[in-house]
């Protein structure tokens, strides 16, 4: 959806841009993890690689509650 829709970021705020940008490539990011290859699909017993996964998922979603206007419902 994200590259589909790349083109019109710049219908947004620089700051909604951003943002938009830094979820997806922290989205993907997590994505590549637990996909085939990842480190977390292929297993590993390294506990900083769960947190750091999980690490990148929490800051994911925290821009997503951001940009839906989850974050100030919850206030």
């Amino acid at each position: 959806m994200y590259q589909a829709n790349v083109t019109r970021l710049g219908g947004l705020s620089p700051n909604e841009a951003k943002q938009i940008v830094r979820f997806y490539q922290l989205a993907d990011s997590v994505r590549l993890d637990v996909t085939i290859g990842g480190s977390l699909f292929e297993g590993t017993t390294d506990p900083d690689s769960f947190c750091e996964a999980a690490d990148l998922l929490e800051a994911a979603m925290k821009i997503g509650r951001e940009l839906t206007g989850e974050a100030t419902k919850k206030k």
